[in-house]
């Protein structure tokens, strides 16, 4: 079967090329070209596209806040906040869509003969699922730990860059007003 390579961000990175074409880019969308400037370097068409914008990217650093949140979470697991958040998450994964950082994806297979890479989250039930339909994400309070965990532990750890922006668009798109900054704050202060 034939892969057809599709950027998992591609409906951001649509909107960022045509934002670049009208206006200057904010420091979020920079600092998301950064991030997927590293994660999809070896993309043909990514690589494509990103030609396309003459706009450089930049690297966000992790702040001292951001290096503490990961320090925390490393150390430190809050059972009762991550089970309250799990009473409040509908699981839509409407904050892992208009993430920019967030580049899951799952192949799907297309009516066409062709096999894609589709924006996935770690929110949906299937996005742990394994052979033998054993699920790692079992509850609305692993998923939401887990997506945390991604954004302020690996991604700092794999690329060395901060997995959250902070520029509030998961606080904006959540329908049961899960507010990431009010969840850190929560976190530094256990």
């Amino acid at each position: 079967m034939k892969q057809k390579p599709i950027i998992p961000c591609s409906k951001k990175f649509f909107k960022i090329l045509e934002k670049a074409k009208k206006e200057k880019l904010d420091k979020y969308d920079c600092h998301a070209l950064y991030l997927w400037d590293k994660v999809f370097k070896n993309d043909p068409e990514y690589q494509s596209l990103r030609k396309k914008i003459k706009v450089k990217s930049k690297r966000p650093g992790l702040s001292l806040r951001m290096q503490r949140i990961k320090k925390k979470m490393e150390s430190w697991f809050n059972q009762k906040l991550w089970d309250d958040l799990g009473k409040k998450c509908i699981e839509c994964g409407r904050c892992s869509l208009v993430c920019p950082t967030c580049f899951c994806f799952r192949f799907e297979d297309q009516a066409s003969g062709t096999r894609g890479r589709v924006l996935d989250s770690c929110f949906y039930h299937d996005f742990s699922e394994v052979a033998g339909g054993h699920r790692f994400l079992d509850s609305t309070a692993r998923r939401i730990y887990f997506w945390y965990y991604h954004k302020f532990v690996r991604i700092p750890e794999q690329y060395n860059l901060p997995g959250c922006l902070e520029c509030g668009r998961c606080i904006k798109a959540c329908p049961v007003g899960i507010d990431i900054g009010k969840v850190l704050k929560e976190i530094l202060k256990t």
